[in-house]
C-alpha cells in the first residue's frame, strides 16, 4: 500500500497537543517518588471477583426476605387465631412472642456472621450498630 506523506501543516509534530506540551514547564519526580509508587502498589488490592460482589448483597437480601416472610406468617397466625370462649383461661403462654423472639435471635446472629465474614465492607459505626441491637 502506497501512501502519500502528509502535508506539513497536518504533520503530527504540528499537532495542537504537541504545541501545548512544548509550552508546558518540565516536571521532575520528587525524591520519594519511587517509595510512594511502591507503597501505592502494595496497598492496592485487586478488585473482588464479580461473583463475590453479588454474593453478599444477595445473601443479605435473602435474609431480609426470609425474615419478612416469617414475621408476616407469624402475624397472620396471630390475627386469625380462634377467639377464646367466655370463661377463665388458665395456663396459655404467649407462644407467638416466644417464637418471634427465637426467630429474631437467629436472624441477628446470621447478620453478625455475615458481617464478620466481610468486616472490611462495614464502617466502624455500622459494626457498632450491628453489635448493639
Amino acid at each position: 500500500m502506497n501512501r502519500n506523506p502528509l502535508p506539513e501543516d497536518e504533520n503530527w509534530e504540528s499537532d495542537a497537543v504537541w504545541k501545548l506540551l512544548d509550552e508546558a514547564p518540565p516536571v521532575s519526580a520528587g525524591p520519594r517518588f519511587a517509595d510512594n509508587v511502591m507503597r501505592a502498589i502494595r496497598l492496592d488490592e485487586p478488585p473482588a471477583p464479580w461473583w463475590k460482589r453479588w454474593a453478599l448483597p444477595a445473601s443479605i437480601g435473602g435474609l431480609v426476605a426470609a425474615t419478612a416472610a416469617i414475621v408476616l406468617t407469624v402475624q397472620a397466625f396471630v390475627a386469625h387465631a380462634p377467639a377464646a370462649k367466655s370463661g377463665p383461661v388458665a395456663g396459655n403462654p404467649p407462644a407467638a412472642t416466644e417464637s418471634f423472639d427465637a426467630v429474631q435471635d437467629i436472624t441477628d446472629s446470621e447478620v453478625l456472621v455475615a458481617a464478620a465474614d466481610h468486616l472490611d465492607r462495614y464502617s466502624d459505626t455500622e459494626l457498632v450498630s450491628l453489635i448493639s441491637f
